[in-house]
Order: structure tokens, then sequence, then C-alpha cells
């Protein structure tokens, strides 16, 4: 039986490294559903209008704005040539937020031939209540993964989450930030998975949220690895170009060494349990004490730096979308393979 499905926004939320990008691909490969690449360009707007989503931009800032972002390193992976898209914009007598944002993603939505647009932008978990106001009608998958076998997948492309202390403080500000505010929203407007879930049983979870995106499940989307290439470029993890497979499942109780294990599970053990994931250590006072000493260092030399990392890639956003100035600060990679 077909589903008369609903033409809504899809935002997929989680932190990085949870299997976000995963599940983009997978809907991506469905019939009607379009997710380009991350959409980090667009935080400075969310911030600046987000008490304003619906209000005009005056002409003068929408040309800076619309500058910043096809000259934004990020928005060039979407692969799309925005010359249409912008003529039309700039004819129009009112242009909002809400209007900007659903104009670029609907018309890479029809380049691709779909109907639905959705977006993966992992710095989107600080935005949930401005996308609430910006599309109520939007549906919000927050993808869940067991933080240790995470953080052996950030400390290979960020140095700075080396440091598991780190690494287990922001990933547990991050999941419990995303719970709270989709507690805020209406309950049938969000769902929950876990990546383990989604990799071990990947065509019954695929079923659930199709279900709760009310669009028919497709069997294609277990095959969805056949054409990554054309969506994603070969700076991720090479998982993604391949079947679904749950072998990263678990990786952390081989390569974590006790002391680093033990780290991770003094600062988020309460949250681990409560995802139904094992802990492996057991509190030993004599050990521990040493164990938070390092604890203590680590946070008190890596959390300044993180903290000014992510104020300095907002002063560079919020300055280049001002101005309309071109930035990597959004992040990049490499173009996909569109053969």
């Amino acid at each position: 039986m077909k589903i008369n499905y609903e033409k809504f926004p899809i935002f997929i939320i989680g932190c990085q490294r949870s299997g976000t990008t995963l599940l983009r691909l997978i809907l991506n490969s469905h019939s009607k559903i379009a997710i380009p690449e991350e959409g980090t360009f667009w935080m400075p707007l969310l911030r600046r209008y987000k008490n304003k989503p619906y209000e005009n931009i005056l002409k003068k800032d929408l040309k800076h704005i619309l500058n910043y972002i096809i000259k934004n390193h990020q928005f060039k992976l979407w692969c799309i040539d925005p010359s249409p898209l912008i003529e039309n914009i700039l004819k129009l007598k009112h242009c909002s937020l809400r209007d900007l944002m659903k104009m670029f993603y609907e018309y890479y939505a029809s380049v691709q031939n779909k109907e639905i647009w959705g977006d993966k932008t992992p710095s989107f978990f600080r935005m949930i209540p401005v996308l609430h106001k910006l599309f109520p009608e939007a549906r919000f998958i927050h993808v869940v993964r067991d933080g240790r076998d995470l953080y052996l997948s950030r400390k290979k492309i960020n140095p700075l989450m080396k440091f598991i202390s780190l690494s287990a403080i922001e990933w547990r500000y991050k999941v419990n930030k995303i719970r709270k505010d989709l507690s805020k929203i209406p309950s049938e407007k969000s769902i929950e998975i876990r990546y383990e879930d989604l990799v071990r049983d990947p065509q019954n979870i695929l079923k659930k949220i199709c279900a709760f995106l009310r669009i028919d499940y497709e069997d294609k989307m277990l095959n969805f690895w056949k054409e990554s290439h054309k969506y994603i470029g070969k700076h991720h993890s090479d998982l993604i170009f391949k079947p679904i497979s749950s072998k990263s499942v678990g990786k952390y109780k081989k390569e974590l060494s006790y002391r680093n294990l033990r780290k991770y599970e003094i600062l988020a053990q309460n949250l681990l349990r409560e995802y139904g994931y094992d802990i492996e250590t057991d509190s030993n006072l004599l050990k521990d004490i040493f164990i938070y000493l390092d604890i203590f260092f680590e946070i008190l030399y890596a959390l300044p730096l993180r903290i000014v990392r992510v104020l300095y890639v907002k002063f560079v956003l919020d300055l280049s979308s001002k101005f309309g100035l071109a930035t990597k600060a959004a992040g990049g990679g490499d173009l996909p393979d569109l053969k």
C-alpha cells in the first residue's frame, strides 16, 4: 500500500562521526529525498536572524549573503550551478531567511529530480529551536552512537579530539543538548535512532524511519553505497562506499587502553548506560585518583583550545557572511565524482 506522503524538510542531527553521513547517503538514495553536503555556512545567518526568520532581508545584505554562499568552499560541494537560483532570488520583493534556505534546498532537490529536501549538518545541533521556528513542519532524526567508538573516529580528523576527556565531555554535552531541545517540539516531529541498531538491522530501522517520514520504504536504500561517490568526496570514511557493516561497532574494546577507557566512562557512564551501552571498567579508588588528575589536566589544556577554535570559526563566518567574502572556515573536502 502506497503512503500519501507529505512534503516537509528533514534534518539529520547528531554529533560528528555518529553515522549522520551514512544516514544522509541512505536517505539520499530514496526516489523522493535529496540531501546535499553539509550547510555549516548557514550558521551565521541562523544566529543573525534567529529572532526574525520571516523578516525581509535588506537588498544590500541579501547580495552580500548570496556572494558569501556561492563563494563558500563547502557550498561548492553541493555541485550545482546557482546562477538561475540567484537570479530568481534577486527578483523577489520579499526574501526572509526561511525563503532563502527553502529556495536553495528546493533548487538542489529539483536538480536531483527529487521532491523532498533535507539537511545533515553537525553544527546544527545548536540550532534546533531556530530550525523549528523556521520550519515548524520539519522532521528531525537524531542519530546517537557509542561515544567511545565516536572518539576513535573523530581523533583521526581533529587533533584536539585525541584528548579523550574533551571528547567525552563534548559527546555528553551535545547529546544532552539535542535531547533537551527536541523534547520541546511536538513528539511526532522527532525520532531517535542508535547507529549500532542502524548498521546491525538496517532494513527494520529504515522502515521505521520511512514510516516516521511518511514515505514508502525502498529496498534500493540498502544499496546506497553504489552511488555514494556521486554525493560525497573520498575525504570521508571508506565505509560509506561499501555495503552497510557493523564491523566498526565496539572497536573501542580492542583499540582503547584501560586508562583512556576509564577516563571516558568516568565522564560519560550515566549517558552511556541510558542508551544501553555496556560499561567496561570498574571504580577503583586508588587508580581513579590518578585518572582524575589526568582528566583534569587534559581538560585544562584542551578545552580552552577547543573554545578558541569554535569562536574563531564563528567570527570568520560572521564576518564573511556580512561582507560577502569567500571562506573555507565552514569546512570542505573533495568534490564528488559525478560520473
